[in-house]
């Protein structure tokens, strides 16, 4: 025992300050009483004796001592030294890091505080180190042995979604992961490799939004060389990964040509592009020579051109059709949008852009075309055989006079019955006649009896028009099928048998009922004729519009485009006895449009106006309103008709607008019609940066809108934007 107790008694006579940590002792104000070595090299202040300074004068912030002295009673009062605080110094011009201990020394007699007794220990480069770890805006974690969270730095908090470390720390890390699979698949290959560097994961925030992260780490090993967990980064790529991802997934080939030693190559492609080029793979089209893939050198040599002349406009070139032939040697139709690319010195060094694979779009192209001209040829040639027609049948309607209808006229069903009523009669009373004379014993021998009896049939008919033929439309023909037959069986009586005065009655009056029959069949032809002249026009402009070469806008004054419409539609009007009454409320508009198109929009729309319209009193004439004027910059062209309800759902839902669409009241009356004309008008309008809007409401006070068999009051307005120029002068004036 004599050895350890002379060890004790040497280890009393050292101080504290003999220990290798900065130890130092200052009073309550913080003026230093003593410091042992460890401290002046921490403060860089060597030499012997007290330092003559406050510790406050080290403090980068002096208000944190007042906070240790709180921290320091909560510890004294549980026996403890306050530990493991740290501080910042300001030494000289550098920032130092240190760990202090400390306990209070106080007076044993009242047990008031004289000062403190402290240690220290620099720690300058584990702070520098935590507060990397802490601030670094890449994501810096820590996983354990089990892959559980053990450190995650403030990055990845909000990375992920989180408060707090604390609410990440702790938990498995495959709880993050946007599919568990892969944190498990990522596992086994940090165990087989020991190290990833910018893998690229998808993991989910904690509102559970996707996002994509860029993932390096290394493996930690235990002491007999066991996986004990892996550190590492994480950088938020999610922006750079989607749109990786989209240009990869994109149906549209993207590409990077550079020229490299007077070659064009590809430098840059994505997956689509190698697979329309029919490559095997990106990297085997990675330094092919461009030129290569165009179908022939003046091909390329085209397209140069055009890349040039768009480069000299300041533009891209976009749409430009290019014919290819693929790495297999397909011929392939590209729609190319491209850009050059030029150095500093405005130098072309290559180009970018986007392909996309139209080769059956352009083979469907060529067919519509050649259909279009096929379709525009067929229509040309049916609204010339239209005009002969009508030509024809004028001159035929003439020899036949005379004409009991008025030329300019529809041939309506009540006009028809109305002159059929006489002849009819007339036939019926002259047939009677012949009819009663062959009551004679003649009878027999003159015509068979199965003959007697179909003219006793057709004599009924005749007789009775209006109960054997109750739809008007249908009298007509029937009435000349009838007056045929009588004819034919007439023709078949025996000579001598009757008086001749008798049978040439009959059949001079069947005669005059096929005449004013075949007349209205004229008549309706004529009308039809002139009904379908604009439809068929319009339908072929329709269908040839985007075949022919587009025609420049020219200023035109909206009162002159009304006139040429209603000119070329004054025939049609005419033969449904329809009049126009004009209200121009802006005599000066002017748009600048495209003249053709928009006769043609007007044309429909007026068209349709006459069409559908009733006359609105007994012995009045239809009559259809054309309303002009301006409203807030627009050129507004209102027709307004009376007559042909449009039901409030077919608007509502934009029916009416479909191409080829027919309302379920169209064919009133028998009206033929392409279902093209009000499609064809909006797109016209649309195209000039107007619209085409429909009202169609009840033309009596009170009337429901669902009933369909009242007159609608049906305003259909076309709507342009007023030409700039007047649009200034009115601006002006108004100033």
């Amino acid at each position: 025992m004599p050895e350890e107790n002379n060890l004790l008694e040497m280890a009393r006579q050292l101080t504290v300050f003999d220990l290798p940590l900065g130890v130092y002792l200052v009073t309550r104000g913080g003026r230093f009483v003593q410091c042992n070595s460890r401290v002046r090299e921490i403060l860089d202040s060597p030499g012997g004796g007290p330092l003559g300074r406050l510790i406050t004068d080290y403090y980068c912030n002096p208000h944190q001592r007042e906070e240790l002295k709180r921290k320091l009673e909560d510890a004294e009062k549980q026996s403890r030294w306050l530990e493991k605080q740290t501080l910042s110094f300001k030494v000289g011009d550098r920032e130092v890091f240190v760990q202090d201990y400390t306990r209070s020394i106080r007076d044993p007699a009242t047990n008031e505080v004289l000062g403190y007794l402290c240690c220290m220990v620099d720690v300058s480069e584990e702070e520098r180190y935590r507060q990397l770890f802490k601030d670094l805006p890449i994501g810096v974690y820590q996983l354990d042995e089990n892959d559980r969270c053990a450190h995650v730095n403030q990055a990845v908090v909000d990375m992920l979604g989180y408060k707090s470390a604390k609410e990440i720390e702790g938990r498995q890390v495959q709880d993050f992961y946007a599919n568990p699979d892969e944190a498990r698949e990522l596992r086994e290959i940090m165990e087989n490799q020991g190290s990833v560097v910018n893998k690229k994961m998808e993991l989910i925030k904690k509102d559970g939004e996707p996002i994509f992260v860029s993932l390096s780490a290394l493996n930690n090993h235990s002491p007999d060389g066991e996986y004990a967990g892996r550190e590492g980064t994480m950088m938020d790529v999610t922006t750079e990964e989607r749109y990786r991802r989209i240009l990869e997934d994109i149906p549209v080939g993207l590409y990077v040509v550079k020229s490299l030693n007077g070659e064009d190559v590809i430098t840059h492609c994505n997956e689509q592009f190698a697979a329309i080029n029919e490559f095997n793979s990106r990297n085997e089209a990675i330094g092919f020579r461009v030129k290569e893939l165009h179908a022939s050198p003046g091909e390329y040599s085209r397209f140069i051109s055009a890349l040039k002349d768009s480069a000299n406009r300041d533009e891209p070139l976009h749409g430009y059709a290019l014919n290819v032939k693929s790495r297999r040697g397909s011929k392939l139709v590209f729609e190319v949008n491209s850009r050059l690319l030029t150095d500093r010195s405005g130098k072309i060094i290559g180009r970018a852009g986007a392909v996309r694979d139209i080769s059956e779009e352009a083979a469907l192209r060529r067919k519509v075309t050649e259909v279009t001209e096929d379709i525009g040829n067929v229509l040309h040639t049916y609204s010339s055989t239209l005009l002969t027609l009508q030509h024809l049948i004028s001159p035929v309607i003439q020899s036949m006079r005379p004409d009991p209808f008025d030329g300019d006229k529809e041939m309506i069903a009540d006009l028809a019955v109305a002159a059929l009523t006489g002849p009819t009669e007339q036939l019926a009373s002259s047939l009677q006649k012949l009819m009663e004379l062959a009551r004679s014993e003649d009878r027999s021998s003159a015509l068979p009896e199965d003959d007697w009896q179909v003219l006793s049939h057709l004599f009924h008919i005749l007789r009775n028009v209006e109960q054997q033929i109750t739809y008007t439309e249908l009298r007509p023909p029937t009435i000349a099928e009838a007056a045929n037959k009588i004819v034919e069986v007439c023709g078949n009586i025996q000579k001598g048998k009757f008086p001749k005065e008798a049978l040439r009655q009959v059949r001079n009056d069947a005669q005059e009922l096929l005449r004013i029959c075949n007349l209205i069949a004229l008549h309706r032809a004529r009308d039809v004729i002139i009904e379908m002249d604009h439809p068929v026009r319009a339908l072929r402009e329709f269908v040839t519009s985007n075949a022919r070469k587009k025609e420049a806008r020219s200023v035109c004054k909206v009162s002159m485009l009304i006139s040429q419409v209603i000119h070329n539609l004054y025939g049609f009007a005419r033969s449904r006895g329809v009049t126009f009454k004009q209200r121009n409320d802006s005599q000066n508009a002017t748009v600048e449009v495209i003249e053709r198109d928009v006769i043609r929009a007007l044309g429909n729309l007026l068209h349709n106006a006459i069409k559908y319209s009733w006359g609105r009193k007994e012995g009045e004439h239809p009559w259809i309103l054309i309303h002009t004027f301006t409203e807030k910059d627009q050129v507004h062209v209102a027709f307004e008709n009376w007559g042909v309800p449009i039901p409030k759902g077919e608007i509502d839902q934009g029916l009416v607008f479909h191409l080829g669409y027919r309302g379920k009241l169209s064919s009133d009356r028998g009206r033929v019609g392409t279902g093209i004309g009000l499609t064809d008008a909006r797109r016209v309008a649309r195209d000039h940066d107007g619209d085409v809007t429909i009202d169609s409401r009840p033309a009596l006070f009170g009337g429901r809108e669902d009933d369909y068999k009242q007159p609608f009051l049906t305003t259909v307005t076309l709507i342009l934007p007023v030409h700039s120029k007047q649009r200034e002068k009115g601006e002006k004036n108004e100033a």
